[in-house]
């Protein structure tokens, strides 16, 4: 027995269509990094000549402005004491 087999059309067959690929996000710019900014350089601190009561002799000392600014009155205090008690010990300075 001969079978024979109908064919369906091409035509007739359901293809589901391929879905679109979705578009690629942007990547987002990177924000430029803002400048450091420079340090200021340190003023150099002056010496000031100071009278050493321990020795007798004009030394050079470092002092801050801001300590003077805030140890004035007890600078000034300080400084009258020493001057009295030098006087009294030794009349002349010794300035080398």
């Amino acid at each position: 027995m001969l079978m024979v087999l109908k064919s369906t059309p091409i035509s007739l067959i359901n293809f589901n269509p391929v879905n679109p690929v979705n578009p690629v996000n942007p990547v987002n710019p990177v924000n430029p990094v803002n400048p450091v900014n420079p340090v200021n350089p340190v003023n150099p601190v002056n010496p000031v000549k100071c009278f050493d009561i321990t020795s007798y002799y004009w030394v050079n000392t470092i002092i801050l402005s801001l300590w003077l600014i805030n140890l004035k009155p007890v600078f000034s205090d300080i400084f009258f004491f020493n001057v009295n008690i030098t006087s009294d010990l030794l009349p002349a300075f010794k300035n080398p």
